[in-house]
């Protein structure tokens, strides 16, 4: 389970200081550790996985990638 030494490394690297760190917690701490709650944060994955989809999309659009540039294997 996240400690609060992982969250304060965590909000360091990225710079930002959760105001919900509970979140945070959940987030990081791998599922099945708690025995009472088997899935754990696969929620909070899937959501996460889904944000970062689009904020990949969002910066190639931006960028005025085609999808031929996001795609490529190299």
């Amino acid at each position: 389970m996240a400690t609060d030494p992982h969250i304060r490394h965590v909000e360091a690297m990225i710079g930002y200081t959760f105001k919900a760190t509970h979140y945070l917690t959940q987030a990081l701490t791998a599922a099945a550790v708690d025995e009472n709650n088997y899935d754990g944060n696969r929620g909070m994955a899937q959501l996460g996985e889904s944000l970062i989809g689009t904020a990949i999309i969002d910066n190639a659009v931006t960028a005025g990638a085609t999808r031929g540039d996001c795609w490529s294997k190299e």
